[in-house]
């Protein structure tokens, strides 16, 4: 079978893996690979949750309609069996006719108490939209409702409660024309408002919601592609800071690095606040020909951030991070390679010994650990972070 033959095989490699974190000794922590799921092609994201209500985790994983992928894109269901591994469920359309899905999420929109799925949609020469699938309480999801948000390329989708009714809201990140952030307030029955668009920098990408000065409200946070260069080559990340109302206040861009393409928020160094980690896919490098890494902005707690400190990864191409804990003890990704480096950060909490650094090679499952940086600087532990390389997604279990 010829490389470009491989590389059109889109399999979802459901890699639930036994983790053992990397102790104060820095000794291997074991991973094994249990079990490979086919899927249909071009998957990108993929959610967790307990779908049909039994007490296990299920898989959610986007992709084409067919393997031709001339179908409109679809999410696809795998129920876990509680030992850790799942079943194929069904699949079930995701959007508008003659669009893909390009991003996911999940949680509990009409307030039955059951898992729905809210999709990003695009296709070419036609406006992006989000659609929502509500949940059956079996695993099943009833047909998409699509909502425009003001602009032409829907990018990433999140869910929070932005105006304090309790009823879940969205927002959804925007590129091309728009460069901002669209948010929908929810009703508590599924459905949404239209969309009010906030401008952040230029082709946001990856965006997360949390209060990051301590107000009571939630915020959102951007990895902006572009940030507020014209040229593109230092990419920033955007808050806006939520009112409490629904409403948010104009940007603030702190310059992060080159091309950051996803956020996630967490108090990496547990003062109190929160702060930002950006996967960054060509690291420091300007000529993105070296390794990937990540970026650590410290919060200082008023909804601005210290200076960005980059930490390289082993693989090239970071694109995605996850968040985890000490108690996580498994990851999922789906890819379209057969094998691929992943890059574990970690810490002990104990002591004042340095944080660790773990690293799967991509013809072996084994994190090596090792001693990294010392203890000046931001730490990596509860929560740690997965690092992934392209086509690879992962999330805690």
């Amino acid at each position: 079978m010829s490389v470009n033959a491989r590389s059109s095989m889109t399999l979802m490699r459901a890699l639930l893996l036994a983790a053992l974190l990397c102790p104060i000794s820095a000794r291997a922590a074991q991973f094994r690979l249990l079990k490979d799921y086919p899927v249909n092609p071009s998957p990108t994201s993929i959610v967790t949750g307990d779908f049909d209500r039994d007490g296990i985790s299920d898989l959610v994983v986007d992709g084409c309609g067919d393997k031709d992928c001339a179908t409109t894109g679809v999410v696809i269901v795998l129920f876990g069996r509680g030992d850790g591994t799942f079943r194929h469920g069904g699949q079930f359309v995701a959007g508008p006719e003659g669009t893909v899905v390009d991003q996911i999420t999940s949680g509990d929109l009409n307030g039955d108490r059951v898992l729905d799925v809210v999709a990003v949609n695009n296709a070419i020469n036609i406006f992006g939209t989000v659609s929502v699938l509500l949940g059956d309480g079996s695993g099943g999801f009833g047909a998409p409702v699509s909502y425009p948000v003001g602009g032409a390329v829907p990018i990433w989708p999140a869910i929070a409660d932005f105006d304090g009714d309790g009823n879940p809201d969205m927002a959804v990140s925007l590129a091309g024309s728009a460069d901002a952030v669209s948010v929908l307030l929810g009703k508590g029955d599924g459905t949404f408002r239209p969309a009010i668009v906030y401008p952040v920098g230029t082709s946001p990408q990856g965006i997360t919601t949390g209060d990051v000065n301590g107000d009571g409200n939630i915020d959102i946070v951007s990895a902006d592609e572009c940030g507020e260069d014209p040229a593109c080559r230092q990419g920033a990340v955007s808050v806006l800071l939520g009112n409490g109302d629904g409403t948010f206040q104009p940007h603030i861009s702190t310059v992060e690095g080159l091309f950051p393409l996803q956020v996630e928020l967490a108090d990496f160094n547990e003062d109190g606040h929160l702060d930002v980690a950006v996967a960054n896919p060509c690291g420091t490098d300007l000529t993105c020909v070296s390794n990937g890494g990540v970026g650590i902005l410290l919060g200082n707690g008023d909804g601005t951030f210290q200076p960005v400190v980059n930490f390289p990864a082993t693989g090239r191409g970071t694109v995605r991070l996850g968040l985890g804990t000490r108690s996580t003890s498994a990851l999922v990704a789906t890819t379209s390679v057969p094998s691929a480096p992943t890059t574990n950060f970690a810490r002990s909490r104990e002591g004042d010994e340095p944080p660790a650094r773990c690293h799967a090679p991509a013809d072996e499952m084994d994190l090596t650990c090792r001693h990294g940086h010392p203890g000046g600087v931001p730490y990596f532990g509860m929560p740690f972070l997965w690092l992934l390389p392209p086509n690879t997604i992962a999330l805690k279990r």
